[in-house]
């Protein structure tokens, strides 16, 4: 018997709630519990489905499961499928990735589809304690040794998550769901050991138990529970100190960061980052060490530190700015300027012109060998290539004509020329100025001249690895 009690659901509002629902033991005894304990009036419940694309039959059979379920309860429920495999093959993400990614989305737009209040999954006690263990294994915070969360605040404008069986072991609910006389389906692939998380589960907790006794496990929770709770009051003090380190603009002052404790320094600069629209997984220590070296000492000018996923935080004039990358699909194209991460994948970008009467172009990238760039041809004639360093990738750049002032320092030359000079020296027209393509940072750091040279900001040295760029006709 599983109690009222034993479900942790928080007070919401009045509103549907949305019960994420694979057919697995866990989330089907997650929606007949909660099928049992909310009020039909005040909480109607809407199930949602994802089918991954990756089980074959086995998939189109739990998606026929979860409807005759959600039928059988008179439910309403949302299905989605997604083609993971594929996607993961696109990203370079792992499958296990890939899926929770597009499984996330999924929920998140079924949700706000349906007007939902919250969005309740079926994690249980050994998630719980399985996610300590792998953090534990990775290095990790204090937050991170908390574990998952009973309850998850949205970003803006978002659902909160509930994970109402966070008190409770697989084997309880697989023990009530036969008591009950009620069925669930089971995926054969939990049972490879191929998934690091599988190969916890199946060994790791189960020699965890054995070694030191059954209580080590609700032990270990009630520690969790605990470290939460600490957590939670640092998160109230950094939540407090934040407001004196704001800037108009939603950026931060550098002076009062430098003023904070580390532990406080930490959490203001996480907050920040995730509400700037960071993924968790970017928002790491290791992200947290940049930003803090960059806020190291007074000097003026800009510098910056690039993060995961493309995101770039800089330094200027005594604050701090987060820039949001542009995917390589996605390249924001502005007039006669396109702005994009530099792809560490082999990707095409464009069309798009630097000038209403310029030709279509378009940027070809691929991990490839050094090219060597020739010296005195004119820009303007396609097709282009060259190297830079790998280490560029994710950094945010602009294919752009050139711009009064810029200034290039040719790799192994010790020099810095005037863009215009080079022009007038390999007899550009003016009137044709506005056709010749520049790669450059955001910062205006020109890493490419067509036809002239590679800058030594972008040169591939030694055994670096280098990005193969081929500017082309489109």
């Amino acid at each position: 018997m599983i109690s009222n009690d034993a479900l942790q659901v928080p007070a919401l509002p009045d509103g549907p709630v949305l019960v994420a629902v694979s057919g697995g033991a866990d989330s089907t005894a997650l929606l007949h519990l909660l099928h049992r304990r909310l009020d039909p009036a005040r909480h109607p419940l809407v199930v949602a489905h994802l089918h991954h694309g990756i089980r074959g039959s086995e998939a189109d059979e739990d998606a026929r499961f979860v409807e005759t379920l959600t039928q059988g309860l008179g439910l309403t429920c949302v299905f989605g499928r997604e083609e993971v495999p594929a996607e993961a093959e696109r990203t370079g993400e792992s499958i296990e990735m890939a899926a929770r990614r597009l499984r996330h989305d999924f929920l998140r737009r079924t949700a706000a589809a349906e007007g939902c209040v919250a969005i309740a999954t079926g994690h249980t006690a050994d998630d719980q304690i399985e996610t300590l263990l792998l953090r534990l294994a990775r290095g990790t915070s204090l937050r991170g040794v908390g574990g998952i969360k009973p309850a998850a605040a949205p970003r803006a404008g978002g659902v909160p998550v509930i994970r109402p069986l966070l008190g409770l072991r697989h084997a309880q609910l697989c023990a009530w769901l036969v008591a009950e006389s009620l069925p669930w389906r089971e995926d054969v692939t939990n049972a490879a050991d191929d998934a690091v998380r599988n190969a916890v589960r199946h060994h790791v907790v189960p020699a965890f138990e054995k070694a030191l006794g059954a209580a080590a496990v609700p032990s270990a929770l009630r520690s969790m529970a605990l470290l939460r709770e600490d957590d939670a009051y640092l998160q109230s003090l950094a939540d407090a100190a934040a407001g004196a380190c704001a800037v108009e603009g939603g950026g931060l002052r550098v002076v009062s960061l430098q003023a904070q404790p580390l532990p406080l320094f930490r959490r203001i600069v996480a907050t920040w980052l995730y509400d700037a629209g960071l993924d968790s997984a970017d928002v790491s220590l290791t992200a947290l060490d940049r930003v803090g070296a960059l806020c190291a000492g007074s000097e003026a000018g800009t510098r910056d530190a690039t993060l995961g996923g493309g995101w770039i935080v800089r330094r200027c004039n005594g604050a701090l700015s987060a820039l949001p990358p542009a995917s390589p699909q996605d390249a924001l194209r502005e007039a006669f300027c396109a702005r994009f991460a530099i792809p560490a994948a082999a990707t095409t970008l464009g069309p798009f012109r630097l000038a209403t009467d310029a030709p279509a172009l378009a940027v070809r990238f691929s991990p490839g060998p050094l090219i060597r760039q020739p010296r005195s041809a004119s820009p303007l004639t396609l097709p282009q290539a060259c190297t830079i360093d790998a280490a560029l990738a994710g950094r945010i750049a602009v294919l752009r004509p050139p711009r009064p002032g810029d200034r290039i320092a040719p790799a192994g030359s010790g020099i810095t020329q005037k863009l215009s000079d080079i022009l007038t020296n390999l007899k550009v027209p003016r009137a044709r100025r506005s056709h010749v393509p520049v790669l450059a940072l955001e910062d205006g750091t020109v890493l490419w001249l067509p036809g002239h040279a590679v800058a030594e900001a972008a040169a591939v040295h030694g055994a670096r690895s280098g990005i193969q760029i081929e500017l082309v006709r489109r």
